[in-house]
């Protein structure tokens, strides 16, 4: 009887143990799910089915899904960067509503992200930014997310330099596959975005890094202003002008498809002849990979709304953001021909597709660091064989060039 008794104390203090435990900051089950639902707020800076916004929009919401996170998704209506005063009132106007925001996730615009990150400071709301670099003078004065401001939480964009190098390197690599030695140096066209855009900016350094007269001849550069049909006008004028031109890099895939619009409206158009690339996996740009027209596509940047998503839920949760790693480099990777078909189905529609964020979770899952993956969010199960299904985090000679070259 009193082996009985003891174990019925062992078990209420055990219990009681349980119980105190559970009233502690930080402690919680996996699976708990929190009495506050969080309420985030994404301003878009576009518009409804923009070509590659609305694929992070979709992301988000499906992220958004899969922790139980209520997400409101707000448009700004264009991508102008002359409108950036518009767009930073935007954010500060929807972030006054009432009930405000327990998080805000925006671009950070060039020479108004700084005042924006200080008013939601001001208003203690939590912030992240995303998609587009932080040009190198406002870095150094805000330093890193929870130093200067601390309810900026983190940021994860592209490398654009290095995109825009790989794009080069892989376009270059496909014109010496596809003609004799005797074609190089081969002559090529850069149509890039707006001289306002930070990350047009870079990608066109990365460009001309690689660029060297000897095998990649350059006979001129652009902005297109990400339009398609800017990008055909101005393809068309320089193909008179330079007509031995058959390499065309684009800062972004709807440039290219214009720039390929072009050569048919001269009907010039040569598939395998011309080699041209472009930045984005839009579903067009996919498809034009697939039908052999567009040479590669450097993509993957589309995850960056669930990859914010996965650390917003992490910061709800209790993890403390501010002894980790959240200025983040976007995981991308460069598509061609030989690898599309890995991704082309689960990229075509991101509302039906295989996405999966839990696992990156350090709530759910432990770790000390973020390891976003591509490959491991779309469930997708590329030929590893396949030396250009890379990611261009792991390109070292790549960033040994720019930096050589002084583009950094």
């Amino acid at each position: 009887m009193s082996d009985v008794i003891q174990g019925l104390l062992i078990w209420r203090r055990l219990i009681l143990c349980i119980l105190l435990l559970s009233t502690l900051p930080g402690f919680a089950c996996a699976d708990t799910v929190p009495v506050h639902t969080n309420r985030v707020l994404f301003v878009n800076p576009t518009w409804p089915g923009h070509p590659h916004w609305q694929r992070i929009t979709e992301t988000m919401l499906k992220a958004a899904h899969e922790f139980g996170i209520e997400l409101e998704v707000i448009y700004a209506g264009y991508e102008d960067r002359n409108k950036r005063l518009a767009y930073r009132d935007l954010v500060l106007s929807a972030s006054r509503q009432k009930p405000s925001p327990d998080y805000v996730v925006f671009m950070f615009y060039k020479s108004v992200g700084t005042e924006t990150l200080a008013a939601l400071e001001t208003a203690k709301i939590h912030s992240f930014t995303i998609n587009t670099p932080i040009p190198d003078n406002e870095r150094e004065s805000i330093e890193y997310p929870q130093e200067y401001f601390k309810y900026w939480l983190g940021h994860i964009a592209p490398d654009d330099k290095l995109v825009g190098a790989q794009l080069a390197i892989d376009l270059l690599a496909q014109v010496a596959d596809n003609h004799s030695p005797a074609a190089v140096p081969v002559e090529g066209l850069g149509l890039t975005g707006d001289w306002l855009s930070s990350a047009a900016q870079d990608r066109k350094s990365g460009l001309q890094a690689i660029a060297k007269p000897e095998q990649l001849k350059i006979r001129q550069i652009v902005p297109a202003s990400w339009d398609k049909e800017i990008a055909r006008s101005k393809t068309r004028t320089l193909l008179k002008r330079y007509p031995h031109v058959r390499y065309i890099w684009c800062a972004s895939d709807t440039m290219a498809l214009g720039a390929i619009a072009a050569l048919k409206d001269l009907k010039v158009w040569q598939q395998d002849y011309f080699i041209i690339g472009g930045v984005d996996w839009t579903k067009e740009g996919l498809t034009a990979i697939a039908d052999g027209e567009l040479s590669a596509s450097i993509g993957g940047h589309f995850l960056d709304g669930g990859w914010v998503m996965v650390m917003i839920y992490d910061h709800a949760h209790g993890v403390r953001l501010d002894t980790i790693k959240t200025r983040l480099t976007s995981p991308m990777k460069v598509l061609t021909r030989s690898n599309v078909a890995s991704y082309r189905a689960n990229l075509l529609d991101l509302s039906q597709a295989q996405l999966q964020f839990s696992s990156f979770s350090l709530y759910k899952n432990g770790g000390l660091e973020y390891r976003f993956d591509i490959d491991q969010a779309m469930l997708a199960q590329p030929d590893s064989r396949n030396s250009q299904q890379r990611d261009l985090s792991d390109q070292k000679p790549v960033s040994a060039i720019i930096q050589d070259d002084g583009a950094r």
